[in-house]
């Protein structure tokens, strides 16, 4: 790459910054897959109660609906999660697989099927309304 500089009242130049040339411009496309690649997290932990989620935008209840087994979805969670706990702990930390996420998200899109959730779920509205949005 060729540097872009200026002349200063002394003997120095200062370097601006580097030059794209046609011969790196295919590597700059590619590094920058790679940089948005790095971007994306592996796993998302549950936003805190009344919240959203920065990634997904859904709340917290609606995640937990598609993350764990419940009547609605045949005891078999639409969306892979993991809990990490201590040995002999009751509590932990959930984390929901953000790929498994974004295709179970992506299908929805593409299909335009909705999800079902039972209406005693304060989300039932919310979840309602998303699935109208995806369509």
């Amino acid at each position: 790459m060729q540097n872009a500089s200026i002349e200063t009242a002394g003997d120095a130049k200062n370097t601006i910054a580097p030059l794209p040339t046609a011969a790196n411009v295919g590597n700059l496309t590619e590094n920058l897959g790679r940089v948005g690649a790095m971007l994306r997290p592996e796993f998302l932990r549950l936003p805190k109660p009344g919240t959203l989620c920065p990634f997904s935008g859904l709340s917290r209840s609606y995640l937990n609906s598609l993350i764990l087994g419940t009547e609605a979805n045949g005891h078999r969670p639409l969306v892979k999660s993991i809990c990490l706990r201590q040995r002999g702990a009751k509590r932990g930390v959930r984390l929901i697989v953000a790929e498994d996420l974004i295709s179970f998200l992506r299908a929805h899109l593409e299909t335009g099927a909705t999800v079902s959730e039972p209406e005693a779920t304060p989300d039932a509205e919310l979840s309602r309304v998303l699935a109208e949005d995806l369509k």
